[in-house]
């Protein structure tokens, strides 16, 4: 049974890995990378996989006069988004294309991560490589245009919230995506507090969502968390949890920060007996005044 146990422990380190396996390889192959010749025309897929040649693509588009130049470069890589994406070198390429184009030429690499349909956009944000281009997307194309990647990813989000390269993508949605699929996002967290909250990586998604999400959304969100006792205490404990923590405290209403505050002293000792925990009980100390002011000194 206890070797049974260590298996599993061994499985479950293992995870978040296995989204990567078969990919990273595969999609990038050795290849010369010719650095004696600056040009990049005609090989900027090759060039792409390539330690070397990545970054002789990157300075073309960056040394490049013009959008056409830009756009030029990357109609190369047409039909290659997705495994420039999942790749070690080329998914700096990719990011280099969407910092530094115009956001209505990027459509082809959106098509090409969400053709597959939502288990295989939401497979590229569980992956290394993949979730940096995702937030790149989030953070450069307009909401029209994320729309349906956002709605793939919103298919797995109890999954990709609390995963070790999904959390990224899940709080860029939450800072960048459209109105609309933040609020069902507020929604799902609101009944999801207890497994968010006890997760260091669902801690960070909650802590973005308690910044860019609505007032209405939050307010839930805040009620949310405070039903589930010892929760927010539990979360001051940790990295991520603490940021979520004082966030928490600093944007939600009096009553629901005198609910919090109840909660916390309860859990005061054993916060004051770590470092994280006692950057929490002393945000909880400088906000205080402020609230007890406005109920009038009660």
């Amino acid at each position: 049974q206890q070797q049974q146990q260590q298996q599993q422990q061994q499985q479950q380190q293992q995870e978040p890995l296995a989204d990567q396996r078969g990919t990273e390889h595969a999609s990038c192959p050795e290849s010369p990378c010719m650095a004696n010749d600056p040009r990049v025309e005609g090989r900027v897929w090759i060039l792409s996989r390539d330690l070397q040649g990545c970054r002789l693509v990157q300075e073309a588009l960056d040394a490049a006069s013009s959008d056409a130049e830009r756009e030029a470069i990357a109609l190369e890589l047409r039909g290659h988004a997705k495994a420039a994406a999942q790749c070690r070198n080329g998914n700096h390429v990719l990011q280099k294309c969407i910092m530094t184009m115009r956001a209505e030429c990027l459509q082809f690499i959106i098509d090409e991560i969400t053709a597959g349909g939502a288990s295989s956009t939401c497979k590229v944000a569980r992956h290394q490589f993949g979730c940096r281009v995702l937030q790149r997307l989030l953070e450069h194309c307009s909401s029209q245009q994320v729309r349906g990647l956002v709605e793939d990813l919103m298919v797995d989000v109890d999954r990709l919230s609390t995963h070790i390269y999904g959390n990224y993508v899940m709080q860029h949605v939450l800072e960048f995506g459209p109105e609309d699929q933040r609020r069902r996002f507020a929604a799902y967290a609101r009944g999801h507090a207890l497994k968010l909250g006890s997760d260091q990586k669902g801690c960070a998604v909650l802590g973005k969502a308690f910044t860019h999400c609505l007032e209405k959304d939050r307010a839930e969100l805040f009620n949310g968390i405070l039903e589930q006792p010892g929760l927010l205490a539990a979360m001051a404990s940790n990295r991520h949890g603490r940021v979520a923590v004082e966030a928490f405290l600093k944007l939600c209403p009096t009553t629901e920060f005198f609910r919090a505050h109840e909660q916390l002293m309860i859990a005061s000792p054993a916060l004051s007996s770590s470092r994280l925990g006692r950057s929490v009980l002393a945000c909880l100390q400088g906000l205080t005044e402020g609230h007890v002011a406005r109920c009038g000194g009660a």
